[in-house]
């Protein structure tokens, strides 16, 4: 079977970051005949943490899994799954890492039929760092997937769980004083009906 998702890597030509040379492989040994990605990059280039599926029956820990590879040599290692202390039996995606790297941002779904997807933290690199959920005021019934974190803790996500156009939608949060604020609906046209 070909896979539906891999993983590929394009150039830019230009600083505003608008032109790109045309993609190709990503590297040759980190795919599989799965589904590959979405991909982090650990700011100082040294860690990258990448989205694999799995089917059910061979995979006991869930349909997906996040995994670490180094950079060594001029390419990426092998990469293992990483331990998410108390979701092992959770599938765990979408991977986002903070600017300081020293926290990494994610989808759980712990329930693999009923459940739905949550956003979750993690500490890096430092030993019983346990996943923390973000809470009531980011997930909700729905799904909440695809975080991403700007230098200044702005994280973003997209959730068909809050009001919105419909679909998943993009929304917008801070934390202050250590709580996550209420998520912010961005407008159109980054949002529409479907799912964004």
């Amino acid at each position: 079977q070909t896979p539906l998702l891999n993983l590929y890597q394009a150039k830019a030509t230009d600083s505003a970051l608008v032109r790109f040379q045309r993609s190709k492989r990503f590297q040759e040994g980190l795919e599989t005949r799965f589904h590959e990605g979405p991909i982090a990059v650990s700011p100082d280039g040294k860690a990258l943490y990448m989205t694999r599926s799995h089917p059910i029956r061979k995979q006991p820990s869930g349909l997906v899994q996040i995994l670490r590879a180094e950079w060594q040599d001029g390419r990426w290692g092998e990469a293992i799954p990483v331990a998410f202390p108390g979701l092992e039996t959770a599938s765990v995606g979408y991977p986002a890492i903070s600017h300081d790297g020293n926290t990494l941002y994610f989808a759980a779904k712990t329930d693999p039929i009923f459940g739905n997807w949550d956003l979750y933290q993690m500490p890096i690199g430092k030993e019983g760092g346990q996943p923390e959920s973000l809470g009531p005021e980011v997930n909700t019934l729905g799904n909440e997937t695809m975080p991403f974190i700007l230098p200044d803790g702005t994280l973003y996500f997209s959730s068909d769980g809050l009001p919105g156009y419909g679909g998943m939608d993009l929304f917008r949060t801070v934390k202050i004083e250590g709580r996550w604020q209420r998520p912010v609906n961005l407008p159109r046209p980054l949002n529409s009906s479907f799912d964004d």
